[in-house]
């Protein structure tokens, strides 16, 4: 269960700093994908760290989502399948918040 949420947080943190990189905030992007590397330090507040980073990314995944939605109605350009992937995208990062608390809670208090 480790394995596969910490995978799931650098998947996400993966695809977040691609998005930011895409829009050109290459510099954002770098730093925001070494935040799961946090969790090496095993205390509560690391975890928190990353469960908020997590938080932003979903919350951003479903603005873009929103607005990209919005923006190929208005062209008349299929939406649906975009609507799928980038809402399983922020789907993963709110799983990874909750996976986290899950194994964190088995561990003494940290992960």
């Amino acid at each position: 269960m480790k394995i596969f949420t910490y995978t799931l947080i650098g998947f996400n943190s993966i695809a977040f700093s691609a998005h930011l990189s895409r829009v050109g905030l290459n510099g954002l992007a770098i730093i925001l994908l070494a935040i799961p590397f946090v969790l090496f330090y095993k205390n509560k507040i690391s975890i928190q760290i990353v469960q908020v980073y997590m938080i932003i990314a979903g919350i951003e995944w479903i603005r873009t989502m929103v607005s990209f939605i919005i923006k190929r109605i208005e062209l008349n350009q299929p939406w649906l399948r975009l609507a799928v992937i980038l809402g399983f995208v922020s789907i993963l990062a709110f799983v990874s918040v909750f996976l986290l608390k899950y194994i964190s809670r088995f561990r003494k208090g940290s992960v």
